[in-house]
């Protein structure tokens, strides 16, 4: 198994598309060729057009030798059958778009990544598949979302208390069976007669993590038949960090451990940071080799401007629901 290969896919939308550039930059610099088939980039995003231009003009080229593997997705053409995709919120939908990416890539396993995340050490098969060739992943104490999770499981019969010490995560990255991921939305289209946005939306709240989770129980009794246990491999800075530098600061020096392998930096934290943070942030990410200065670390902490002809274009598709 140590010659199988994963697909990477990301979400992306306009604000983040500098956070992708610096992804694509850790990939080259950290990624193991011989492990990589294809990066898909599902443009989650009212102007696909836009997107793409800019996306070919600053972050194509961050990919270097591994350009040739890029795939530009536009979401619409992966979900243009889930007939209430166009009525969902950003977040709900790049959930859905998560699992419903599952009908196009070709590996038997996907990586997904959000365009905060970002890869900060050598990665290999080692981190991602036990010898035995399972896919691995940590587990770990739910602390939020508790009705999202409680409902992803129930929806599958499993009594979600039973794993609320023990669950698999619900943030990237994360490594997903395609199979799985396929026969899940199956059996919910099954189950429903219904187009499986449509479910996520009605029987909710979920989160494709979650779901995902539960479904695999429902399953295999116990989810490590079909995976590997392994420690916590990613750091995530979240919004609520923004101005609590001690503990911003404290999650950035777990980075040490060798088993953490990605760091994870909302926007936000970059846009509205306190500045002592921001300042433990780009000493990071100078340190790793990601940047090699001040004026680089601004320009990825800032959202480049659309211009006023697509916003126009915007508040008409926004107000048409186009």
């Amino acid at each position: 198994m140590s010659d199988s290969k994963i697909d990477i896919v990301t979400v992306a939308f306009w604000d983040e598309i500098r956070l992708l550039q610096l992804q694509a930059k850790s990939i080259v610099m950290f990624l193991d060729t011989k492990l990589l088939s294809s990066i898909y980039v599902v443009v989650n995003d009212p102007s696909f057009n836009l997107f793409s231009k800019t996306f070919k003009d600053i972050v194509l080229p961050e990919y270097g030798p591994l350009s040739d593997k890029v795939i530009l997705v536009d979401a619409q053409d992966i979900c243009s059958r889930q007939t209430s995709m166009h009525l969902m919120k950003g977040w709900i939908k790049q959930q859905i778009l998560k699992l419903y990416v599952a009908s196009i890539v070709q590996e038997e396993h996907y990586l997904v990544l959000d365009c905060k995340n970002h890869f900060i050490k050598p990665i290999s098969h080692k981190n991602f598949f036990s010898k035995s060739g399972l896919p691995k992943i940590n587990t770990s104490k739910v602390t939020n979302y508790h009705q999202h999770f409680s409902n992803s499981l129930s929806y599958f019969g499993i009594n979600s208390r039973d794993y609320t010490d023990k669950s698999f995560p619900t943030i990237t990255p994360y490594l997903i069976v395609t199979r799985i991921a396929s026969d899940l939305i199956y059996e919910v289209e099954r189950r429903e007669k219904k187009p499986f946005s449509t479910i996520f939306l009605e029987k909710g709240p979920f989160t494709e993590f979650y779901l995902y989770f539960g479904f695999l129980l429902s399953k295999h009794n116990n989810s490590f038949t079909a995976y590997s246990k392994q420690p916590r491999s990613m750091i995530t800075l979240f919004t609520g960090t923004a101005n609590k530098p001690t503990k911003g600061t404290l999650e950035l020096l777990k980075t040490n451990n060798p088993n953490i392998f990605c760091l994870g930096i909302h926007r936000n934290v970059l846009i509205n940071g306190n500045r002592t943070l921001l300042t433990a942030i780009e000493k990071a990410w100078l340190e790793i080799g990601l940047i090699q200065s001040k004026e680089q670390f601004l320009y990825f902490r800032t959202i480049p401007k659309k211009t006023s002809i697509f916003r126009i274009i915007y508040a008409i598709k926004s107000l048409f629901n186009l």
